[in-house]
């Protein structure tokens, strides 16, 4: 039902496109919100110290996010327009070098963060107990980042071909494994020991590798054929690489600079309230995601536009109907159904010329026609003089002007 083909995402409505695109989209952020609900509802039958744990990671997780962002959204738009000009072979050769850029900056972010996680989160002023859980937490988290991150570029790039639900399959499943192994490694069942705030993290992680697992089988062309990766893709190419940071660059930057605010502010909530004040941020936060997950998936499926970009001090090129002729914004009816408009009959005529009519001239107080009758105060036609007429006689009505 949700299926979309190429044809009608370019000429289709555009209303029921960009639903059925968002759909899926919006479904897969409303799992990952009731996702990270489960999880601090199990956390908060741990402790207070956990969910704050967690909570005092998740804008550094975020930050640390941005370079994600370079490389998933670049890749993303550059196979938009690649697979918009027809050339399937060059969106497969962004995709690759896309996750070679992801796979590059995330993990030259993750070693530094790995090596010294402790001293990265007392820098948000948090207590020494505190640091040390989060600490423990944010390691697992971000050890994996790399992986993550190769990820979310090829599930941009299903995206970026119109198969949403392509992504929201690969969700649905990680959440799945995550919902079964948080709890069972936060709290030990049967071999399993009980792990607290490092079980859900490590919960976390296996729902991620799971999810990596998955969408590379559908690039590969197991389950899926809407986007496969071919051997002749696997080429590192420098100038795909360079252009998909130019194009990912601002978009990272625009991220990391509101997620730097966010860091902020619960540096701020962690000095002023502790584990108690970080905990209830990170509830009411995770509960207000749900306000927004529908402008999101809705901003993720609109389509791209792959138009080539004009050049400095030109207009850009208006698409062109199936005559050649361009658009100009009207809607355009179709040869058939144009009608010339009708001209009336009276239009095509000369102005007719009409007879000569006398108007009464007007003496002072009385009138008189060119017969030299007076009208108006006089009570019957009287005699007027044939000099005061022809001095006053009207003109012509063809005459004036």
């Amino acid at each position: 039902m949700l299926d979309v083909d190429r044809e009608a995402i370019t000429d289709g409505p555009v209303g029921r496109v960009l639903l059925l695109l968002a759909a899926p989209l919006v479904a897969q952020n409303l799992v990952y919100v009731a996702n990270a609900l489960v999880d601090t509802f199990w956390l908060g039958r741990v402790s207070e110290d956990a969910v704050a744990a967690v909570g005092l990671s998740l804008p550094i997780q975020s930050l640390l996010g941005a370079a994600v962002v370079i490389a998933a959204v670049g890749t993303q738009i550059l196979v938009a327009q690649r697979a918009g000009g027809e050339d399937g072979s060059g969106a497969r050769r962004v995709a690759v070098n896309g996750a070679l850029v992801a796979l590059a900056v995330t993990g030259a972010i993750a070693v530094p963060v790995v090596a010294y996680p402790e001293e990265l989160v007392r820098l948000l002023g948090a207590d020494p107990a505190l640091a040390g859980t989060t600490a423990t937490y944010l390691a697992i988290i971000v050890a994996v980042l790399p992986v993550g991150a190769v990820g979310d570029t090829v599930e941009n790039c299903f995206t970026a071909y119109g198969d949403t639900r392509a992504v929201l399959h690969v969700s649905v499943v990680s959440v799945l494994v995550n919902l079964v192994a948080a709890p069972a490694l936060i709290f030990g069942v049967g071999p399993v020991p009980e792990l607290g705030v490092a079980g859900a993290a490590l919960g976390t992680v296996l729902s991620g590798i799971v999810g990596f697992v998955h969408i590379l089988a559908y690039a590969a062309g197991i389950g899926r054929d809407t986007f496969r990766l071919t051997r002749d893709a696997f080429a590192v190419d420098l100038s795909v690489v360079r252009e998909v940071v130019a194009v990912g660059l601002p978009l990272g930057g625009q991220r990391g600079v509101s997620e730097l605010v966010r860091v902020l502010v619960v540096s701020l909530v962690a000095i002023a309230g502790g584990a108690a004040g970080v905990a209830a941020y990170t509830v009411g936060a995770r509960v207000a995601t749900l306000a927004v997950v529908p402008a999101l998936g809705d901003a993720a499926g609109g389509p791209v536009d792959d138009r080539p970009e004009p050049r400095r001090g030109r207009p850009a090129p208006r698409p062109a109907d199936d005559d050649g002729r361009h658009q100009t914004g009207r809607r355009r009816l179709p040869r058939a159904r144009r009608r010339p408009v009708p001209v009336r009959r009276r239009d095509r005529r000369p102005p007719r010329a009409r007879p000569h009519r006398d108007r009464p001239v007007a003496i002072g107080v009385v009138s008189t026609d060119s017969g030299g009758h007076l009208r108006g105060r006089s009570a019957g036609p009287t005699p007027c003089s044939p000099a005061s007429t022809a001095l006053r006689a009207p003109e012509p009505r063809s005459s004036r002007i």
